[in-house]
């Protein structure tokens, strides 16, 4: 049985055709992002998207295409090497780029960005830190209240892994008392705090349980001369969803 070239034309066409309209009706075929953080209910910003809700599984694309962020601000912000798809890249490898930095970058720090350059509601819960250029985006975008200027002007980390509290067009009131004051806040806070450096063996000397500890890891634990930083990193785990599991288990 022969069949006619024309009528094998025209029944390809509708048969891609119609594959795309049963797919787009579906919801199976995507054009545009299917990550969709929470919103706000109510307030000035009542219906725009929570900053606080971006994950590690986020690509700057997605962050990008959500809160009206151009792509090249973000790739400024974070350095992210050139050689990476810059749309593609996830916010959770960012752990790995900076992981020899004495201060976390990372998904919070995406978060952070993102909610002072939209001027969107952001509850500080632990210290999160930007690179310099991320805080000179923010200081031209101008959105920013003294307070979050001052913020940025103690939670900013250096290329060269120094903290770099002074940052360009960044001024504070009396910036050697507000230093001063930092250090001794910072030197307190410290105490049973889960930072970069942070053991296993000093969460066991804290108090926390190796059961306990194992449950937020999902596995044995390591060696307990491990730092926790490498073991997330290692395993391709977020960091600042662990520190703050593991902060919460320390008595």
């Amino acid at each position: 049985m022969k069949i006619n070239s024309k009528i094998l034309g025209l029944s390809i066409i509708v048969i891609l055709f119609g594959a795309i309209l049963l797919t787009t009706l579906m919801g199976w075929w995507q054009t545009e992002t299917n990550k969709v953080p929470a919103k706000f209910e109510a307030g000035e910003a009542a219906g725009e998207y929570n900053p606080a809700d971006i994950r590690g599984s986020y690509s700057f694309g997605d962050v990008s295409q959500l809160f009206d962020i151009p792509l090249e601000d973000l790739g400024k912000a974070f350095q992210i090497p050139p050689e990476n798809d810059l749309a593609a890249f996830q916010l959770k490898s960012l752990e790995s780029i900076y992981a020899d930095l004495p201060e976390e970058i990372g998904t919070a720090s995406v978060r952070l960005f993102a909610a002072f350059y939209k001027d969107l509601p952001y509850e500080l819960t632990e210290d999160t830190w930007l690179l310099p250029q991320a805080v000179e985006i923010l200081n031209f975008v101008g959105r920013m209240t003294p307070e979050q200027v001052d913020y940025l002007a103690l939670h900013t980390v250096a290329m060269d892994g120094s903290s770099s509290p002074d940052v360009p067009e960044i001024q504070i009131e009396d910036p050697d008392t507000a230093k001063s004051t930092d250090s001794e806040e910072e030197h307190v806070a410290l105490d049973k705090t889960v930072v970069g450096s942070t053991t296993f063996q000093e969460l066991i000397d804290w108090g926390v349980s190796h059961a306990d500890i194992e449950k937020v890891l999902g596995t044995e634990l390591p060696p307990l001369t491990t730092v926790v930083k490498d073991f997330a990193i290692s395993r391709g785990l977020g960091f600042s969803t662990i520190k703050t599991q593991l902060q919460e288990l320390i008595p």
